[in-house]
């Protein structure tokens, strides 16, 4: 039997790592339901703005979303 993937708890999916000088907030939201998305995104804002104004990159991952019910854009 083929083990799944372990997924990354919350406070895995918003962290900063630093690459070539810079500070960089990765979101990761692969694999996330609906719900997760949201709650990952609303926490957003608490991480950026402890940093100085303009200072933030941001690098957001989304794969394999399980996002159903949410319609899709025209």
């Amino acid at each position: 039997m083929i083990k799944q993937r372990e997924r990354p708890n919350m406070d895995d999916r918003l962290r900063f790592f630093e690459h070539e000088g810079h500070r960089i907030l990765l979101v990761d939201l692969s694999h996330c339901t609906a719900r997760e998305v949201e709650e990952i995104t609303r926490r957003v804002p608490d991480y950026v703005t402890t940093q100085p104004l303009g200072s933030t990159l941001y690098l957001r991952i989304l794969e394999e979303p399980r996002l159903t019910g949410i319609p899709s854009s025209p």
